[in-house]
């Protein structure tokens, strides 16, 4: 049953970028923000952001790939009141994440006055 799923799921998934059409990939709190990704096909991704009742999409984000193995991790860089970066976790070493998060916002990277928040 569970193969069953698996393999609808991956169909589904498969025929909707076929098609053109887009969909959440990761979202992130921050209150009062929310991130959300739109995975785009040929890597043209897109970012959403809430906050409070007005709604804000960024068309210009570049999505990279850092670290290796069990320590790779997506981060999202684009432009929101200044430049902004949106990160799942990756390996942290002496960094206490909490147990919650999802993944981190880097507000004005890569100054070296940046402020890293962790989001939910």
């Amino acid at each position: 049953m569970k193969l069953r799923i698996a393999i609808l799921l991956t169909l589904l998934s498969t025929s909707a970028l076929a098609s053109g059409k887009t969909h959440p990939f990761f979202s992130c709190s921050l209150p009062p923000f929310e991130f959300t990704v739109i995975e785009g096909i040929d890597w043209v991704d897109r970012i959403e952001i809430r906050e409070g009742t007005t709604r804000f999409t960024s068309l210009d984000v570049e999505r990279d790939y850092e670290g290796s193995g069990v320590c790779l991790h997506a981060i999202w860089r684009f432009n929101y009141r200044g430049k902004m970066s949106i990160k799942t976790h990756g390996c942290y070493g002496e960094v206490q994440v909490p147990e919650n998060s999802v993944g981190q916002i880097i507000i004005d990277e890569p100054d070296d006055y940046s402020k890293s928040f962790f989001c939910y």
